[in-house]
């Protein structure tokens, strides 16, 4: 075991091109991206929901995140990173980039006054 190691001490930039997603990591990606925007929308609509229907939307999200999760776990140790890296996929370019939200230009931006 490595004692004093950081994970973050040689994350790339923000917007750092890492590798190239598979096909199938681009399709997957597509599918799971997808099923996230849409639940992100269904959020949004204040539906009434009975205690079973609560349960089986909780289900179904538990499951989405798990196959996120999953999704994400084989490409971090396919490319060697640590999973604290935040990554993203460009859907038509097939690239894996760093998304950290650490953008350079935060940190010239004066907050309102």
């Amino acid at each position: 075991m490595i004692v004093g190691r950081n994970i973050y001490d040689n994350q790339p930039q923000d917007g750092t091109v890492i590798a190239k997603a598979t096909v199938d990591e681009v399709n997957e990606f597509r599918e799971l991206h997808t099923e996230h925007i849409a639940i992100l929308r269904l959020s949004d609509i204040q539906l009434k929901l009975d205690p079973e229907s609560i349960q089986t939307c909780l289900s179904q999200f538990k499951e989405h995140e798990l196959k996120i999760m999953d999704f994400w776990s084989r490409v971090h140790l396919r490319l060697r990173v640590p999973y604290t890296w935040d990554l993203c996929i460009d859907i038509v370019t097939g690239d894996i980039f760093v998304k950290n939200e650490n953008w350079p230009y935060y940190d010239s931006i004066e907050p309102e006054s």
